[in-house]
């Protein structure tokens, strides 16, 4: 029987060792991911909401809307002409949750800074869509609405078919 080159046996052991090591990777990463891919489908909102707004941040143009809820929680106002596209339609600001996604009614202003003097960057028309990308943060004190704010937010599609 023929015996090997030692250098032959160390590169043979560092192949095998290599393979071994890679085998071990891919069933870690193969259960990893259907760990996620059973969360996803047992809690949706957790993860894909979240997942969707940093998308539409890395992609969209960001930036910030005036959200106002109405005394007879009518979500539209003189002020404020979005409609949230979840199960909670009648949500007040403090309730919007990142990955909230809002619908223009008519047309909005969309800010540069959470201010009403802020530089108005676009103005999005009827039927555009906006995703929340961070919880909010800059409530307004209201007179003749429930509550109000201004939302961080990026550019989306709406995802409504």
């Amino acid at each position: 029987m023929r015996q090997l080159n030692p250098s032959l046996r160390l590169t043979r052991k560092i192949f095998k060792g290599s393979y071994e090591a890679l085998k071990a990777c891919s069933s870690i990463l193969g259960g990893l991911l259907a760990l996620f891919i059973l969360q996803s489908y047992l809690f949706p909102r957790v993860i894909w909401q979240p997942l969707q707004a940093w998308v539409a941040k890395r992609n969209g143009l960001v930036g910030y809307v005036y959200y106002e809820v109405g005394e007879s929680r009518g979500l539209t106002t003189n002020d404020s002409q979005l409609f949230l596209l979840t199960d909670s339609q009648e949500a007040l600001y403090e309730e919007i949750k990142t990955g909230d996604r809002l619908i223009v009614k008519d047309a909005l202003y969309f800010h540069l800074n959470p201010s009403r003097e802020s530089p108005v960057m676009y103005t999005l028309g009827k039927g555009q869509c906006v995703i929340v990308i961070d919880a909010p943060k800059n409530k307004v004190k209201v007179k003749q609405a429930l509550s109000g704010g201004y939302l961080h937010v990026a550019t989306t599609s709406c995802g409504i078919f």
